[in-house]
């Protein structure tokens, strides 16, 4: 091999895609059908939602939407970058999703304060002790991790996880 040479290996870089509040894209499920998932929030972080369908045709975006919601999650764009979701459209996402505020730990005066967050990020009060009950810490899964929740929701496949209860669609009380 000579110098430089990758033994036959060719590097890619892949080119990031600008997703869209807005934005739908296919999830495959393995069996020919498709998940679908929209981003309804991308200022802090990419909030996404599945909604309870699945076909193995793309749907009307209108009528997608109007689905359930069953998944809400935060993830990255990495399966959108490399073409395995790929983008459908986009439409206004529905105006009544309720996306919770979390709780995080934040370090004042060398003391962790718990406090609680709005889905962008903004800090709203401290966290009283019922916000400790109620709430769960914010956390983000992998594009992967989000594909097996969505075969397990919307085909039965696979073993129910303790973390999943997390990502399933809860309207805030």
């Amino acid at each position: 091999m000579g110098e430089g040479d990758q033994g036959g290996k060719i590097k890619v870089k892949m080119k990031k895609i600008k997703v869209q509040a807005g934005d739908l894209c296919a999830i495959p499920l393995g069996n020919g059908e498709y998940a679908f998932a929209q981003l309804i929030d991308n200022l802090h972080q990419h909030c996404y939602v599945i909604y309870d369908y699945k076909g193995a045709i793309y749907p009307d975006l209108k009528e997608l939407i109007k689905n359930k919601i069953i998944i809400l999650t935060y993830t990255v764009d990495v399966f959108i970058d490399n073409g395995r979701w790929p983008l459908i459209g986009n439409i206004s996402p529905p105006t009544k999703i309720s996306i919770p505020n979390y709780i995080v730990g934040k370090f004042e005066n060398g003391k962790e304060k718990i406090k609680v967050v709005d889905n962008h990020g903004n800090y709203l009060r401290e966290a009283t002790v019922e916000d400790k009950k109620k709430l769960s810490y914010q956390t983000s899964v992998s594009p992967a991790v989000l594909e097996n929740v969505a075969r397990f929701k919307l085909l039965g496949i696979g073993r129910y996880r303790p973390y999943m209860e997390a990502l399933f669609y809860k309207v805030n009380v």
